[in-house]
């Protein structure tokens, strides 16, 4: 699977560390996310598409998404 997050991310030509701290969270978690290794928000993938200019289905076509309902059942 082609990792789409890191393509838009590297088109902005924007380090992990600087998705990271935009999105308030640790380089290390974005990492994972970019990898596929750790789930994202819905909110979180909005804020995604503002930071790389792509739409949501674009950054994160066949990837899971965390819905709001599946967050609150988690905790």
């Amino acid at each position: 699977m082609i990792n789409r997050l890191r393509i838009y991310r590297m088109r902005k030509r924007l380090t992990q560390k600087q998705v990271a701290e935009m999105l308030g969270i640790a380089t290390s978690t974005y990492n994972m996310i970019e990898n596929g290794k750790r789930r994202v928000s819905l909110q979180r993938a909005k804020q995604l598409e503002i930071i790389l200019g792509a739409g949501i289905d674009e950054l994160f076509h066949g990837m899971n998404l965390q819905l709001p309902e599946e967050t609150a059942s988690a905790k």
